[in-house]
């Protein structure tokens, strides 16, 4: 009976803690493990797409010179599996190195957003010089408004089109990059907590039968 209440009590617990969000939609984000870029498409020269380091520190790295000033490496989101009313959490983990040493040009710069592939629609998420060496962690909001519309994500870096010639490299390099659904809270269900006491009620309700139960059979047995 003891084992019974116990697991009642475990189940309580896990429906009050359990997160109500799902693995996103997009396919190979994480570098760090995979050591690959397999399910992102790449715009630009292809010696400007690499894998750097070795597992489980791998990043995707996109670089850019004077040469081959613009290289872009994106993929298309799929909300196909996601509910109309979810919200998403778009999570990036990188970093951007410059053997720009001079300080005297610094004309590089990376942008990361996001297109709509049928509007060319573009909503920009960051965009920065590149000044030296420099990590970034951010998160980013989506509104349901996303789900079926046909967006894609795109890292992009660049050497300035037009300004001073140099030899100089620079690297975006992506560790990680995840998104992740948040659902809408359910109407007309009990909230977790409640659901929880309610479940211990009729825990402690079934003890109390079976005690009963025991006593009855007892009282024939004499």
């Amino acid at each position: 009976m003891n084992k019974i209440i116990k697991n009642v009590v475990l189940l309580a617990i896990l429906l009050i803690s359990a997160p109500q969000v799902l693995a996103g939609a997009i396919t190979n984000g994480d570098f760090a493990n995979s050591c690959n870029l397999n399910g992102w498409n790449q715009d630009g020269d292809a010696s400007n797409f690499n894998i750097g380091g070795s597992s489980p520190n791998c990043t995707a790295d996109i670089s850019v010179t004077d040469f081959y000033w613009s290289n872009t490496l994106w993929q298309s989101l799929d909300f196909s599996a996601s509910s109309n009313d979810s919200s998403f959490l778009l999570f990036i983990d990188f970093s951007v190195t410059t053997d720009d040493f001079s300080g005297l040009i610094m004309d590089d710069y990376f942008s990361i957003g996001l297109v709509n592939e049928n509007t060319f629609e573009f909503i920009l998420i960051s965009e920065e010089s590149i000044f030296g060496d420099d990590s970034y962690v951010f998160d980013f909001d989506l509104d349901s408004s996303y789900i079926n519309k046909n967006w894609a994500l795109e890292f992009q870096i660049n050497d300035e089109y037009g300004s001073f010639d140099d030899t100089f490299t620079s690297t975006l390099s992506i560790n990680n990059v995840s998104l992740t659904e948040v659902l809408a809270p359910v109407t007309g269900v009990p909230e977790p907590t409640s659901l929880a006491i309610f479940t211990l009620g009729f825990a402690g309700l079934f003890s109390r039968r079976k005690l009963a139960n025991e006593l009855i059979r007892k009282s024939f047995v004499k």
